[in-house]
């Protein structure tokens, strides 16, 4: 067994006579405080198999040396969950995205992945070659990039019962990886280390990320004008120009850059490029607006829509934002679907107002639209806030 804090890692040896009424007990981040009267360095042929460089030993015959394991409480849970060699907000060393380590980094040493629980499988037992069966628990994992499987065996199965779906975040360092027809598997070995919920700003955005997955997208969402300071922000004295990868760091890590910008707030300007129009293929599809009403969102072309379920006319009416397909800069794209657009804002873009874009634009002028806009570059005033959880444009202007 190996335990840890945020200065190292070591490996404890038992010498038990019933070794059964440990394993009961153990369980992957669980706390623990241990009692020993020897400690020693571990060799080099140990050291290939163990993130340890030194051991103690644990026997059931010596009444000094013991390990008393904790339940988690609200007092303790912030306890010893710092990862290792993290002091303040530093950055998790080898951390990668899982793609990345499915494709090229399972060979990288101290490799880490950043997952979160997606689902929790059945206990299975399985037949190993020499005859004896062992318990054996698969859990799925994700994170921003895709999914996979994190298969437990033995003891270490029953450390998943108090994990929460889209919740819980396990830091894996050094996993080891197996890719089985089209499913990715990974599995704890020799080297690997396990932090249940870290405490790092990193662990919290994919927190925050699993929890809108949640969520029912709405492209409703009404703009959130009165949420941010516009005029200082964009007109100010201190204008600041962000590119996607810049809100990507500022959203994981909100306090860290909180003071250092002049409203407090992300609030400034993006220089992108239009990638795709769907400007007429909406308008064919009668999607160009769209409103909510009992919770379900009705799509039209025309401003006198009624609700479906309870026959009342929809009082708001916006374009629909996956008018503009996607957006990109030299660090990332995203889709427009997933932003919030002012009227300001698809005004500037078009140069006529919402109602004159749908009821009075013809067919021809849509289309030409599509193909005017394609690889433009326009400068989008936007703002970003944690409570809002989308870029909200408040203005385009042209580049």
């Amino acid at each position: 067994m190996a335990v840890m804090d945020d200065t190292g890692v070591i490996d404890i040896k038992f010498w038990l006579t019933r070794p059964s009424a440990a394993t009961s007990l153990l369980k992957l981040g669980a706390l623990a405080t241990v009692h020993t009267t020897f400690v020693a360095a571990l060799s080099q042929t140990e050291r290939d198999f163990s993130a340890a460089l030194s051991m103690v030993s644990v026997s059931d015959t010596d009444s000094s040396a013991h390990v008393e394991f904790f339940e988690d409480t609200d007092e303790n849970w912030a306890d010893y969950r710092v990862p290792v060699g993290i002091v303040g907000a530093a950055r998790l060393k080898g951390l990668m995205p899982l793609k990345v380590f499915v494709e090229s980094g399972a060979d990288v040493y101290g490799a880490r992945l950043l997952v979160c629980v997606k689902w929790k499988g059945a206990k299975k037992q399985v037949q190993c070659k020499d005859g004896t069966t062992v318990e054996k628990r698969d859990i799925g994992v994700f994170d921003d990039t895709m999914e996979a499987t994190l298969t437990l065996w033995g003891s270490t199965i029953a450390s998943a019962n108090s994990w929460d779906i889209s919740k819980t975040v396990l830091l894996l360092t050094s996993p080891t990886i197996k890719l089985w027809r089209k499913d990715v598997q990974i599995t704890l070995g020799r080297l690997t280390l396990v932090v249940v919920d870290p405490i790092h700003w990193d662990a919290q955005w994919l927190r925050n990320y699993a929890k809108k997955l949640l969520r029912k997208p709405d492209i409703c969402q009404p703009f959130p004008e009165a949420e941010f300071d516009w005029e200082e922000g964009l007109y100010g004295e201190r204008r600041i120009k962000y590119t996607f990868a810049d809100i990507d760091k500022y959203s994981r890590n909100v306090e860290a850059y909180v003071d250092y910008l002049p409203t407090g707030q992300c609030v400034g300007w993006l220089n992108v490029v239009i990638v795709e129009m769907n400007v007429a293929t909406l308008y064919r599809r009668n999607m160009l607006l769209c409103g909510s009403c009992c919770g379900f969102t009705i799509f039209t072309n025309t401003f006198s829509a009624a609700c479906k379920k309870c026959e009342e006319p929809i009082a708001v009416m916006i374009p629909n934002p996956n008018i503009v397909g996607r957006i990109s800069d030299e660090t990332g794209c995203i889709s427009g679907g997933h932003l919030i657009w002012s009227e300001r804002a698809w005004t500037s873009l078009f140069g006529k107002s919402v109602k004159e874009l749908a009821e009075e634009t013809g067919k021809e002028v849509l289309q030409y639209f599509d193909d005017f806009f394609l690889f433009t570059r326009v400068s989008l005033a936007f703002g970003w806030d944690p409570e809002v959880g989308k870029i909200a444009v408040y203005d385009v202007v042209a580049s």
